[in-house]
């Protein structure tokens, strides 16, 4: 499905009907939108699952730096590196707006 952004949409259509109106489903759809670069239409999923009090599971990702594994969950602001990481985000942010993204835009796609 990835690259066929309209055959995702009418599929994620079809599996609302059918009451799976879920997070991976609107999650799916993000992606799909993500993936042809099509980000003001992302942060509409965003906004729609938020109004819709759509939620989805937490993600998490781990990575390996100097030998040392390191596991983030969404939402968890414990990580030691906190402050760093969140000095990086207002970098990425920054170079976002940099490149004409909109400031709603950016906010749905890294919050806080």
């Amino acid at each position: 499905m990835h690259g066929d952004v309209e055959l995702g949409k009418e599929i994620v259509d079809s599996l609302m009907q059918w009451s799976l109106d879920h997070g991976g489903v609107h999650v799916l759809l993000s992606n799909l939108y993500a993936s042809e670069n099509r980000w003001e239409d992302v942060a509409k999923v965003r906004k729609d699952m938020e109004n819709k009090n759509v939620r989805k599971v937490p993600g998490c990702s781990s990575i390996e730096v100097v030998g040392v594994v390191c596991k983030f969950v969404a939402g968890d602001r414990s990580h030691f590196l906190m402050e760093d990481i969140t000095l990086l985000l207002v970098v990425i942010k920054t170079q976002l707006k940099a490149v004409g993204l909109d400031d709603d835009v950016i906010t749905e796609l890294i919050p806080g």
